[in-house]
């Protein structure tokens, strides 16, 4: 980014022959003028200094200058400052246009001092959040799996905040499928206010990825490898099962010095190969049998860097993403011969473009384009048969297939005025997918027990039938604007407001306001934080789908009681009841959570140590925060029996399951904090003492879609009680 000073000297009109005046206009390439910039001529045999600062019009005027030799200075922060000669001559005016360069640079004052003042007064230095960098993420102890870093993280969250959020590089995604070797931060409760972001704190896991290294080729990876041949056999083991588990992970990077960028490539492949062990019951004794399973995942990442120039910085990511299982859903009571195998592969694309427009602007622009694809066993030829306590076998029901087109539109404008600094954007994100699921298209006889199959006399049977395909499309939007503003230097405020669409829920009025505040008086140890913010959560598209697909036209889920076997329409379809269904009450709200907290945070102690520069620190932050879940998503069935007797009101109809958001949820948390460095501690211990409770039953954390029905549909404000997750 460059800034242009033009400058125009002439003789003035009713002065002195002799004396003269200088005009300057300082402006951005752009034509938006700098104000305030500073300007200084220097009288270069006298060393007499004339300073002056631009107005409101970017303009500085000098007059009754002598004539002579002049060496003009100008300077405006966040620009390098530029020096040139000037000769006045009283014959002619001499036009100068000269350019400023944005400072890029990153200047380092290194002072020794016994406390450095904290920066506890900014709105995002929060501390109780926790960050993890790419060093301690390799020192963890976590569990093997593509999903290991999130399984992780998960103990800092909140179940009472909803479905967790994962943010990668600014963009919300639906997994993090990066690989060890390219992420170089993680942060959960960092700013858990802002409007920029559509959950709370706890409820969210922003993540940095690493870029390549601009100044060395670097190379690395591991190996991780487990084998039933190196392990003792179980003192009730006849004979050791063969299992096997490795995992590999490896990263290669470097610079493009030709582009002013770099390079990155990175991947983790995990394979475990293990068995499931069959203990069942059949007509012909107990059954013992041993299969082998394989699950293979992998995931990798290519990511190009490039600065064509100083002002602009262009990202190009390339992920990919497979999950490949075979023989699952084998072990305990489920026979071999329902295992069945599944496949997913991701590939997605992001561009991102950061474009310095000004010393007071900067841009960010997305797009991404993902392509999922998922296969989940093959049609039925036949029914399965479960019996109770016994066995399940048969043939196998899975069968899906799903794949779409995610697309995605992301811009964010971040200015800074004076004491102000303004973020505001949106966000485009249109899907459409096919989706064909003919799961249990091949039906399933449940038996009471081993004598009733003998017998041939199951009590139920259930089937799918319909078209199993469908195409649909799932569109998401949403804006935000945020102004954080340094009142005084002890004292931040933050507000904002974000709004979310879905195009399932046409409720259009989710204007969700957002504030916080960080108060550090007098810059001491003791700061104190507070917020209150409204976060809307979404129905998703795996809940749409089951509208879509079970809403009693395309498909639909026939329930007999006492059917003939093997065939169970050999009776006639008189004997079917009708089809269970799902739909989406006519006034369904997008369910929020209204969230209101406040901390204190205090600083233990603080030291450098003189020779190594490495500090040690220690913060506790004790907090208190109420949520308040409003309009939360349950099922209810409106086709229950009537209270006291077993009939119900349609007998042509089974189930007639409404997703309504009638639901409500209250929480209470305290939190206690602590990061420190010192010794071999560095990291983050929590405490957390919450109670919850809610009407929505089945739900796994506030604001999920669940379809567990309540014990009685006609009063479903009974079930308030104990949250499920709240253990």
């Amino acid at each position: 980014m460059a800034a242009a000073i033009i400058l125009l000297a002439r003789p003035g009109a009713a002065q002195d022959p002799g004396s003269g005046t200088v005009l300057a206009s300082v402006e951005d390439e752009l034509g938006g003028v700098l104000v305030g910039a500073t300007v200084t001529l220097v009288e270069v045999p006298s060393q007499t200094t004339y300073d002056g600062v631009t107005d409101s019009k970017g303009i500085v005027s000098f007059e009754g200058l002598a004539r002579g030799e002049y060496l003009i200075r100008a300077a405006s922060p966040g620009f390098k400052t530029l020096e040139r000669h000037l000769t006045i001559d009283r014959n002619r005016a001499r036009p100068l246009k000269l350019q400023l360069k944005i400072d890029l640079s990153e200047s380092v004052d290194v002072k020794e001092r016994k406390r450095p003042a904290p920066a506890r007064e900014k709105i995002d230095q929060n501390a109780d959040a926790v960050a993890i960098d790419d060093d301690l993420l390799a020192g963890v102890p976590m569990s093997v799996g593509s999903d290991r870093v999130v399984d992780f993280l998960s103990h800092f969250l909140s179940p009472a905040l909803g479905s967790v959020s994962i943010v990668m590089d600014g963009q919300e995604v639906s997994d993090l499928t990066l690989p060890p070797g390219a992420i170089d931060e993680l942060h959960v409760n960092k700013n858990p206010y802002s409007a920029e972001y559509r959950r709370p704190g706890r409820a969210r896991i922003e993540v940095l990825s690493q870029n390549g290294s601009k100044s060395h080729h670097h190379a690395d990876g591991s190996l991780v490898f487990s084998n039933s041949g190196l392990s003792a056999k179980g003192p009730f083991m006849i004979e050791k099962p063969p299992l096997q588990q490795w995992m590999g992970d490896g990263t290669f990077s470097g610079p493009l010095h030709r582009w002013n960028g770099s390079y990155l490539f990175a991947g983790s492949v995990f394979d475990d190969q293990t068995t499931g062990v069959v203990n069942a019951v059949t007509i012909r004794g107990p059954f013992r049998a041993v299969l082998p399973q394989q699950r293979t995942e992998g995931v990798g990442r290519a990511r190009l860097d490039l600065g064509p120039i100083d002002r602009l910085k262009l990202t190009l990511k390339y992920d990919y993403q497979s999950k490949h299982e075979v023989n699952g859903g084998v072990g305990g009571l489920v026979l071999p011969e329902l295992a069945y195998d599944s496949d997913t592969i991701v590939h997605t694309v992001r561009f991102n473009a950061h474009t310095i427009l000004s010393a007071t602007s900067v841009n960010d622009t997305l797009v991404s384009v993902e392509r999922p694809t998922e296969a989940i066993g093959n049609a039925a030829s036949g029914p399965m048969m479960v019996v109770n306590g016994a066995f399940k076998g048969g043939v196998d029901q899975h069968f899906r297939r799903d794949e779409a087109l995610r697309l995605e539109f992301q811009d964010i404008a971040t200015q800074f005025r004076g004491s102000h600094t303004l973020r505001f954007g949106g966000r485009l994100r249109p899907l459409f997918g096919t989706v064909t699921d003919a799961s249990n298209f091949g039906g399933t006889f449940e038996f009471a027990n081993l004598d009733m199959f003998a017998a041939g006399r199951p009590y139920v049977y259930r089937v799918s039938q319909g078209t199993p395909t469908i195409d649909y499309g799932h569109h998401v939007a949403d804006g935000f604007f945020q102004d954080e503003v340094r009142l005084r230097p002890d004292f931040s405020l933050m507000l904002g407001a974000r709004y979310d669409f879905e195009s399932e829920i046409h409720d259009y009025n989710n204007i969700a306001p957002r504030m916080a505040f960080a108060f550090a008086p007098g810059q001491q140890k003791t700061n104190f934080r507070g917020g209150f913010g409204v976060f809307y959560d979404r129905l998703g598209e795996s809940a749409a789908e089951q509208f879509w697909l079970y809403d009693g036209r395309r498909t639909r889920t026939l329930v007999m009681t006492d059917p003939s076997f093997p065939n169970a329409f050999a009776a006639g379809a008189e004997r079917i009841a009708a089809s269970s269904r799902y739909t989406l009450a006519p006034d369904v709200s997008a369910p929020y959570l209204v969230q209101t907290g406040v901390s204190v945070e205090h600083e233990l102690w603080r030291k450098t140590k003189a020779r190594s520069g490495r500090v040690r620190s220690g913060v506790v932050a004790v907090e208190y925060s109420h949520t308040r879940g409003v309009d939360l998503l349950r099922a209810r069935d409106l086709n229950a029996p009537l209270p006291g007797t077993t009939k119900r009101p349609d007998p042509t109809v089974t189930e007639l399951i409404q997703l309504e958001s009638t639901g409500a949820m209250t929480n209470n948390s305290l939190h206690v904090t602590f990061s420190g460095k010192s010794g071999l501690f560095d990291g983050s211990a929590i405490y957390t003492y919450s109670r919850t409770y809610n009407n929505t039953p089945g739900s796994k954390a506030a604001g999920r879609v669940s379809f567990t029905l309540p014990v009685d549909s006609y009063n479903p404000a009974a079930e308030w009680g104990r949250a499920d997750f709240d253990i």
